[in-house]
Order: structure tokens, then sequence, then C-alpha cells
């Protein structure tokens, strides 16, 4: 039953996503900025942001991120192409290329920031998947367990701070 859970909560938060952006769209079409703003880190902390995107149309599908040090400065960034079969797999995809980079830079207090609360939810689960993306979520969950401190949390999309609601 375990492992049907994480499957269980994987199918949940796909279909509130489609839910969400298909068969409830956007109601009334009132337009609420949010301000999307860089926050000073503590001392020794490290911040990822990553973003990616994918078209079903095509399949073609790339990610990408940054981090930065606790004072706001570049560490480092990366681009790729990558092979995947849907948006969630992009995310989880962006986030694993990202924490392998903070692994290899020896990073042990890093702040994660994603614009996909269904990729949260399955890295932060205590279930283990077992479905096609099983690999990525165990991948992700193994890096952040590596780090001494890490928090993953959501942050609004980029290049934009606007959202309809």
């Amino acid at each position: 039953m375990a492992a049907n859970l994480g499957l269980f909560l994987w199918v949940e938060n796909q279909t509130r996503e489609f839910v969400y952006c298909v068969v409830n769209p956007k109601k009334d079409g009132t337009m609420i900025t949010k301000e999307v703003k860089w926050i000073r880190l503590a001392p020794g902390w490290a911040k990822l942001n990553t973003d990616g995107s994918y078209t079903a149309a095509n399949g073609l599908a790339g990610c990408g991120g940054l981090i930065r040090g606790s004072d706001g400065q570049w560490i480092t960034r990366f681009a790729k192409s990558i092979n995947v079969s849907s948006s969630i797999a992009t995310k989880l995809w962006e986030l694993r290329e990202g924490l392998t980079i903070c692994m290899e830079m020896h990073l042990q207090a890093v702040e994660v920031e994603l614009d996909a609360s269904a990729a949260i939810s399955l890295v932060s689960s205590n279930f283990s998947s077992n479905g096609d993306l099983s690999g990525l979520v165990d991948d992700c969950k193994e890096l952040l367990l590596r780090m001494s401190q890490a928090k993953v949390s959501h942050c609004y999309g980029m290049p934009t701070a606007t959202s309809m609601l």
C-alpha cells in the first residue's frame, strides 16, 4: 500500500494541476501583482533556483538554474536540453541537475526554490514512488539527504511576477 500511496499522491497532484489550469481557468481575469525578489540568506547558505520547460506538441524540453551565495553573488549556472515526457519530469530533472552541481561544489547548506508544488510534494514525501518518475524522485531525495542542511520551498515562476486569479 505504501508504494501505491506515492503514486496516489502524484496522481492527485497532477489532477489538481489539470483542474486548476484547464478545467477551471482564470475566472474573472483580475490581475494580482506579487513582488518576487531575492532575499539575503544566512552566512554559509547558498540558494538554488531552477526552471524548465516542456512542450508536449514536439517533445522538446530543457532545464536550467543558478546558484547564488549568501550575499547574492552568482556562484554558477547551468542549462541543458533534456529528454522527458511530462512537465513534472522536467521539474524533477532540473532539481536533480541543480542538486548534483551543489554536491559537486561541496555546498552543504542549500535553500532550493522551485515553481512546481507537485515536484516539491514528491521529493518531500516519506513514501516510496514506483512510477515512471521514481528514479528521478529517489535521486532528488538522496541528494537532499546527503546535504547537511537543505530547504525546499515553492516560489513563483519567473520571468514575470504577475499571475491571473
